[in-house]
């Protein structure tokens, strides 16, 4: 016969094992998306830097410019692929979106408390494209070579939203890795590889972080 203290025990360490069960069914999505929502731009580079990894791209990250008419603009990302550059900029929303693709304005939705909070953002789409026209007239570079990507949670509920343009993106962050595959496919002439590495070498240092870098050391 099993001694009741034991099963006394054994019962104990059962509740609580369901004890814990039950907080982490109930905590895993609240702290996970309080740990997007505060590292969200390195969790999403993580992801571009697995697609430049897969496909021998090149990259770089966090590049920040001030053109001389006193213009600023910042890129999370940009990534440098066979055929294009991908200018994208990293988005987190907590909730969802309402919007046309060239609206001036996004509707953001949140719940709060049972009730729907919504509030008027400017079209990242629109934002970011004038970002890759600026990174088009530091660099240069031909306008066709450059896709604009915002890059947007997984878990954002984006409604009724229809994509027309070819060279201007919204995407999640599970959908970029297909999406530039399908860019990549594009029946045009690749990009001369040699050529591109060195212009990502001069890009990387005019990009001011990597100034701020090599003067610390």
């Amino acid at each position: 016969m099993i001694d009741k203290k034991l099963l006394f025990i054994i019962f104990i360490v059962l509740i609580a094992l369901l004890f814990i069960t039950i907080m982490f069914v109930l905590l895993y999505r609240p702290i996970k998306k309080s740990i997007l929502k505060k590292k969200y731009v390195e969790i999403y580079g993580k992801k571009i830097y697995l697609i430049a990894r897969d496909f021998d791209y090149f990259l770089i990250n966090n590049f920040d410019y001030k053109l001389s008419d006193g213009t600023k603009f910042h890129i999370d990302h940009l990534l440098f692929g066979e055929k294009y550059i991908y200018v994208i900029n990293d988005m987190y929303i907590d909730g969802g979106i309402n919007a046309k693709e060239n609206d001036n304005a996004w509707i953001v939705f949140t719940k709060q408390k049972k009730q729907i909070k919504k509030r008027f953002v400017s079209n990242p789409l629109k934002d970011n494209k004038a970002i890759a026209d600026s990174f088009v007239k530091l660099t240069r570079l031909e306008n066709d070579y450059i896709k604009s990507i915002v890059l947007v949670n997984d878990d954002c509920s984006i409604e009724e939203f229809v994509q027309t343009s070819n060279n201007n993106y919204l995407s999640t962050v599970k959908k970029i890795y297909k999406l530039i595959q399908g860019i990549e496919k594009d029946n045009v002439p690749s990009l001369n590889q040699k050529q591109l590495g060195y212009a990502v070498n001069d890009i990387a240092k005019l990009n001011l972080n990597y100034k701020t870098e090599n003067e610390r050391n």
